[in-house]
């Protein structure tokens, strides 16, 4: 059978817990205790190895010293039809097989040969009921032995509580599929493989149990994880986390914090509503990803104190692949959250996205108060209309570049995020299919730049709070279209700035201006580097900032503002155009004149 490992078990209190999986939770019944009876009862090994008949468990003549040499030798006769052992100790040397229902009492000892397997079979019930004082204690007679296989076992009845089981050379417990278990306030402890291992399709619920000692505690399948338990112990292995299969979850599913990290072995895809409660780590492999697809969500809050954390299973930059949330679910939430050494590799073939968390067109993720930290790309990132409106109060550090995104989306970055470390200091504003400003909306001073790499439109109320930086790249241009306005107001203290990515004078083409309306405002400003060729390839369109032209009539009002080193004019004003004022403007280092008014209807205050 494939070897996993981990419960499905409920978080539910252990009676209603084993009622939903249609177990009595009450002590079954001991099975008939007469001797002569040929049902395959054993309550009283002593019948047939002692002959003084004596029941204490501490009179070595009863076979339950705790010394192999004194314990009845069991074989596969006694594990068959219904049999009850009572305390005692027992000796296994072989392997066996449950297909009866067997019960193991409190106290009871079974020592397992190095060849010895129990193997609870196809219609096999295996139930142990031990307690604090009395544990039933399944061990090696030697060195280690096979440990148990649930194979095939779908009896709701199936339970090991108070139970201790040690020394085994594989996984403890091997959960196959269609099988069932309930491991409750047992201890899995010195194990050469899994504590519990656990396949896709089988039922498990552990609740207050100990793993300690194991190469790891459990392996589960996906579908197991929304019922671990957060009051299992599973620390003290040799590496302490659970192991859990990658695939794809359909049903809705809370994962909660269990004292170590979830490794996820790859990739995983969850197509219902996953909750990450507050405290849980989960690991990814090399590359490893974790996808929400359209019909899913994912809603991560943590707190400062507890974090959600996603990170590599190696504490490397771009180790894992990242997060992927294709939904526009309103739940799609990151908040007090740490993402960090993802951006392994490109999500759809194009270099530029690789990033930590991938946001494909029409997707949504609010991002707050969270770090994103050491990604091999940019920390997020989207080539379409993604919303990621309330991205607030976020460290963006360590990573190669920081955002990317279209030029919709930059108003949704909030002043209270902080950069630092990254690469590339400046945010990517491109498209791939989405180049307009759609939105009215305000692009905040974040401390470091926005970087303009394709052309840019503009079809709604934008304005640019002071101190914000704008650098746009080699002959990119940034155009003001029907039914848009650029409102450019900055301080003294704090201009904004439309630079050149380099400063080099001529180096970008500049903002061309369609729209007749008061909003066009320039004040405090600065538009350096621009005027690299016309803007409809007349000699005189070669301005750092194109008013009217084919594009249709324009007009702006210009105060305080610096225009400088461009490749052409300061100023081009075309056809019926208007430069309305020009207050304490500054021209310098410009190729051509300061301004150039085409004389058909245009006018300059300048």
């Amino acid at each position: 059978m494939t070897r996993l490992t981990s419960p499905h078990g409920l978080t539910l209190p252990l009676t209603f817990a084993l009622l939903a999986l249609g177990c009595d939770p009450t002590p079954a019944d001991g099975g008939d205790t007469d001797t002569g009876d040929t049902d395959g009862a054993l309550t009283d090994p002593t019948s047939s190895t002692d002959p003084t008949g004596s029941t204490d468990p501490t009179d070595p003549t009863d076979g339950s010293t705790g010394e192999t040499g004194d314990c009845p030798t069991l074989g596969q006769t006694d594990f068959t039809g219904d049999v009850t052992f009572p305390a005692g100790c027992y000796q296994v040397p072989s392997v066996v097989a449950i297909d009866g229902r067997v019960e193991m009492e409190a106290g009871v000892e079974m020592h397992f040969g190095s060849l010895s397997t129990l193997v609870v079979a196809n219609g096999g019930v295996i139930i142990a009921s031990g307690s604090v004082e009395a544990p039933v204690l399944l061990t090696a007679a030697d060195l280690s032995w096979g440990g148990i296989d649930l194979s095939g076992s779908a009896s709701s009845e199936n339970r090991l509580e108070g139970v201790e089981i040690d020394t085994v050379d594989g996984n403890a417990i091997d959960v196959g599929g269609a099988s069932r278990l309930s491991v409750i306030n047992s201890t899995i402890r010195d194990n050469e493989g899994v504590g519990l291992a656990v396949d896709a399709g089988s039922e498990v619920i552990v609740q207050g149990s100990s793993f300690s000692g194991n190469d790891v505690p459990m392996h589960l399948a996906l579908e197991h994880v929304a019922g671990l338990s957060d009051d299992n112990t599973l620390t003290g292995n040799t590496d302490d986390l659970v192991l859990v299969d990658g695939g794809t979850l359909a049903e809705d599913a809370t994962w909660s914090p269990v004292g170590v990290p979830l490794r996820l072995q790859s990739d995983a895809r969850f197509e219902g509503a996953l909750d990450l409660l507050p405290g849980i780590v989960l690991e990814f492999g090399l590359d490893g990803a974790l996808w929400v697809s359209t019909s899913g969500s994912i809603h991560a809050e943590g707190t400062a104190e507890s974090p959600v954390t996603m990170r590599g299973a190696e504490n490397e930059r771009g180790y894992w692949k990242g997060l992927a949330v294709e939904s526009k679910a309103t739940a799609n939430t990151l908040r007090h959250c740490v993402v960090e050494n993802a951006g392994a590799s490109q999500w759809n073939g194009a270099t530029e996205t690789v990033t930590g968390i991938w946001l494909p067109d029409q997707s949504k993720l609010v991002v707050a108060d969270s770090i994103l930290r050491g990604s091999g790309g940019s920390a997020l990132g989207s080539q379409g209309g993604a919303d990621i409106s309330g991205f607030a109060g976020n460290t963006i550090e360590d990573n190669a570049s920081t955002l990317m995104v279209s030029p919709n989306m930059a108003a949704d970055i909030e002043a209270s995020n902080t950069f630092s470390r990254n690469d590339d200091g400046f945010v990517r504003v491109e498209y791939s299919g989405a180049d307009t400003i759609e939105e009215a909306g305000t692009w905040a001073a974040l401390g470091v730049p926005y970087r303009v790499l394709e052309r840019m439109r503009v079809a709604a109320a934008w304005e640019l709070a002071p101190g914000a930086v704008v650098e746009v790249a080699q002959d990119v241009n940034i155009s003001i279209d029907s039914g848009g306005s650029i409102s450019a107001i900055g301080t003294a203290d704090a201009p904004v700035r439309f630079v050149g990515a380099e400063s080099l004078r001529g180096y970008w083409q500049g903002i061309e201006i369609h729209t007749v309306t008061a909003s066009n405002v320039f004040e405090h400003a600065e538009v350096v580097h621009a005027g690299s060729e016309g803007f409809n390839g007349s000699d005189d369109s070669d301005g750092a900032l194109f008013i009217g032209g084919f594009g249709g009539d324009g007009s702006v009002t210009i105060g305080n503002t610096r225009i400088e080193s461009s490749g052409g004019f300061g100023v081009s004003v075309w056809d019926d155009s208007q430069l309305l004022g020009c207050d304490n403007v500054t021209f310098a280092d410009n190729e051509k004149a300061d301004v150039f008014v085409r004389p058909n209807g245009a006018s300059s205050a300048c």
